[in-house]
């Protein structure tokens, strides 16, 4: 469990706050690309810093790992996304292209469940509204 309290609710109003952030990017994409043309890769460039400082303050407070692999998962998929997207600009999604379809929605996959189970472990509630958000991205 992680101890104090403030990492506790720092750990997840991340996590929420990181499941808000993806449903709108996701749910702007379904209206054009050209949110995601333009906004892309500030969305990654958040992810990739908030997950790495927030990494980094589990791993040197020895937090337990099954609250620290979230964070890490999240800094290789969001880091790989804003490689492949705005930086390299690689059409990959129509037609989907396996070689980088499947490592962005299997990494894009791990890293939800990589806070889901810490989320429930902070608390019912918690788990609940990470759940909530996670399924209403499909």
């Amino acid at each position: 469990m992680l101890e104090p309290q403030g990492l506790r609710v720092g750990y997840a109003v991340f996590a929420l706050a990181l499941m808000a952030l993806l449903t709108v990017n996701f749910t702007a994409r379904l209206m054009g690309p050209e949110f995601e043309q333009r906004f892309g890769w500030l969305v990654y460039t958040l992810l990739v810093v908030g997950g790495l400082t927030l990494a980094i303050v589990l791993t040197v407070r020895h937090v337990p790992t099954n609250f620290v692999i979230g964070p890490w998962l999240l800094v290789a998929w969001a880091a790989f996304g804003l490689i492949v997207d705005p930086i390299l600009k690689i059409p990959w999604r129509d037609p989907p292209r396996l070689a980088i379809f499947i490592p962005y929605v299997a990494g894009y996959t791990v890293t939800l469940f990589g806070f889901l189970f810490p989320m429930w472990d902070l608390g019912k509630g918690w788990g609940i509204a990470y759940t909530v958000l996670c399924v209403a991205q499909y």
